[in-house]
């Protein structure tokens, strides 16, 4: 075993310690930040293309579950 493998071997062990630990209050900052953006008003069309605030919007949306374009 190399480095390598072993740094994120010890990386993984850390981050799943960490995340069964806190998974608590991971969980609730997680909802209590979906239902903040359910409050926010975004200023832009969700059809328009070619801007970064669109992908950032998106990428955004997927990750907290609160997309303004759902996809099949």
């Amino acid at each position: 075993m190399n480095f390598w493998n072993i740094f994120f071997a010890v990386t993984a062990v850390l981050f799943l310690y960490y995340f069964l630990r806190y998974r608590v209050t991971i969980f609730k900052f997680v909802g209590e930040v979906r239902v903040e953006l359910d409050k926010c008003s975004w200023p832009w069309d969700p059809n328009q293309t070619g801007s970064c605030d669109w992908i950032l919007t998106h990428l955004a949306g997927y990750l907290t579950g609160t997309a303004l374009l759902k996809l099949k």
